[in-house]
């Protein structure tokens, strides 16, 4: 909000109702310092228009993303919403839920809406929650463009870059976690920016909560903690600040910032044992990278060449090549420019997360695969495509920057804004033609993982009249019992706690129904269970057996059989179908 003074002078009603009118609206340009004034808010109404827009954009995204199915496409997304019900709806409720692979923040957010039924079915309970991050992360980029620019019109052109990318709009419909760490991210880069231009104790406390729940929100946001705190390392040390105040505005920062680290890793110890459980536990993503590595299909792992040459091909996929060159471009100008500011510090946050992605795909914590960077013949479309995501909102403002500087060109002033719009657009139609390759991903892993197999969700959905149901929801991916639409409480699975053990041991006393992956050695009923026994099979009977291996099987005399429609089935457009 910013507020001015009005002189308490009289206002002539002489001339035309024009003149009077301009005699108003110019009076404040007229206030000096010096004179004696009133009290009149004049409010900036440009960050609620921006998230008005915003918010109307999100809106027509989900009702089309939804009619059109593509809302619950990812597996990852469904995963989410099971862990978030879990708290409350499953045969061992509590916090303990919450797991230990991925972060809690988001998951603790679906709360408000994922005990309803057909918000958590359909996937808006995760929409509900990713769409408001879309607002805010773009109503910080317009706040961070302005105070880099001072230029309402740049704002709002860095502000659309991010706005209108295709690629964001998707994302911001589905029930994943991006969107939640661009918030979080945008928040925690205008703040510290606030700081860097005004170094008070109150904006290093808003830098230290902002960081804070980044480093809740996903694994990104770890690096960006260590990043804000080498920033104000380095500005207090250019400013040569005593060792006293350099030392207390680092201890500030860190015992308000680092708590959710230091939980994360205390949770880790209390209930599964070991701090680091997340990095190299069962479920961890660096323990899915090693069937792959084994197999020569890591190609990024211990080659900085290639993981640089993926993630920026991952990149430019979901920016376009044209705001990506502009971005480049706007980033090394910044820097040539105003490498003697303070505030170009603050460029280093911006690189944050090209930085994260490609350490982590050196040292194979995480996986790109992607036409264009793909060996030939490659085993696999598309996976993880999302992860280039993440550089659209700092692109943004590096265009942003690189608009401000040609409008101080002036024979070139007037013409950069419809350039800028022009080129959005025209960016936007061709990233909409080639395709949106974080939709394209998510359709081609339905359409190959899922349409194909689904006929153990068309079954249960048929029959399924209570009971429970056995399953390692980590192979078999939960997609069944979320598509046949069975409450979580129904299901028992790894995280079940003693019912889990007991279950293994005597399924025939517990379950009802088993989803088994045949073919997965993984798979700990697979592993625990002999199908093949007498006990077994004088238990339960097979009654259905997917092509890719999975089984489910039912105990003989337990429920009567329902009798409902079959699942509808959607058709999206023809990829190369390949397994992951």
């Amino acid at each position: 909000m910013y507020t001015a003074r009005v002189p308490a002078v009289a206002v002539q009603h002489t001339g035309t109702i024009t003149e009077r009118i301009m005699a108003i609206v110019t009076l404040p340009i007229a206030i000096t310092r010096g004179q004696k004034v009133n009290k009149v808010a004049v409010r900036d109404f440009t960050p609620w228009i921006v998230g008005i827009t915003a918010s109307i954009v999100s809106i027509c995204a989900l009702v089309y993303y939804f009619n059109n199915h593509d809302v619950q496409l990812y597996v990852d997304g469904i995963a989410h919403l099971r862990i978030g019900r879990s708290a409350f709806d499953s045969m061992t409720p509590g916090l303990a839920q919450l797991g230990s692979v991925w972060l809690p923040l988001q998951h603790m957010l679906f709360w408000p809406f994922i005990w309803n039924d057909y918000l958590w079915f359909s996937g808006l309970a995760g929409s509900f929650e990713s769409m408001p991050c879309y607002v805010i992360a773009c109503v910080f980029v317009f706040l961070i463009t302005r105070r880099l620019t001072h230029d309402l019109w740049v704002s709002l052109i860095g502000t659309a870059v991010f706005m209108s990318n295709p690629n964001i709009v998707y994302l911001q419909t589905t029930p994943l976690g991006e969107l939640l760490c661009m918030a979080c991210y945008a928040w925690t880069c205008y703040v510290l920016l606030r700081w860097l231009e005004t170094p008070t104790l109150r904006w290093l406390v808003h830098v230290a909560i902002a960081t804070f729940f980044i480093t809740m929100a996903r694994y990104d946001g770890w690096p960006v903690f260590g990043a804000v705190w080498m920033i104000i390392l380095l500005v207090s040390l250019r400013k040569r600040e005593p060792a006293s105040k350099v030392l207390a505005q680092l201890v500030l920062f860190t015992s308000i910032s680092m708590v959710g680290i230091v939980l994360w890793l205390v949770w880790n110890k209390i209930i599964f044992g070991d701090p680091l459980y997340f990095q190299h536990g069962t479920y961890s993503s660096a323990m899915m990278q090693i069937p792959f590595m084994k197999a020569g299909q890591l190609y990024s792992y211990h080659s900085v060449w290639q993981s640089v040459r993926f993630y920026a091909i991952d990149t430019i996929q979901n920016i376009g090549i044209g705001i990506s060159i502009a971005s480049v471009i706007g980033l090394c100008v910044w820097i040539i420019q105003g490498w003697k500011k303070t505030e170009t510090i603050f460029a280093l946050i911006l690189l944050v997360p090209f930085a994260f992605y490609v350490l982590s795909l050196y040292t194979g914590s995480a996986i790109i695969w992607i036409p264009g960077a793909n060996p030939v013949n490659s085993h696999v479309f598309m996976y993880n495509t999302r992860y280039g995501a993440q550089m659209v909102l700092p692109c943004a403002i590096f265009c942003a920057i690189l608009a401000h500087q040609l409008m101080r060109i002036p024979w070139f002033k007037y013409m950069v804004p419809a350039l800028c719009i022009l080129a959005i657009v025209v960016q936007v139609f061709i990233l909409n033609i080639q395709g949106v390759v974080t939709l394209q991903e998510g359709q081609n892993t339905y359409d190959c993982s899922i349409t194909n197999s689904q006929q153990a969700a068309n079954y249960l959905h048929e029959h399924w009249n209570g009971g429970t149901i056995l399953e390692d929801v980590y192979t078999t991916q939960f997609r069944d019992a979320v598509a046949a639409q069975i409450e979580f409480h129904n299901v028992i699975y790894e995280g079940s706690d003693r019912i889990w053990l007991r279950a293994l041991a005597n399924p025939g006393a517990y379950a009802e129904w088993i989803l088994v992956a045949s073919t997965n050695k993984d798979d700990l009923v697979n592993r625990h269970i002999d199908f093949e026994s007498a006990a077994f099979l004088t238990q339960f009977r097979l009654v259905l057996t997917q092509p890719d291996g999975l089984r489910l099987y039912q105990r003989i005399g337990s429920y009567t059989m329902a009798d409902r429609p079959a699942l509808p089935k959607y058709v999206y457009p023809n990829l190369p179908c390949t397994k992951v």
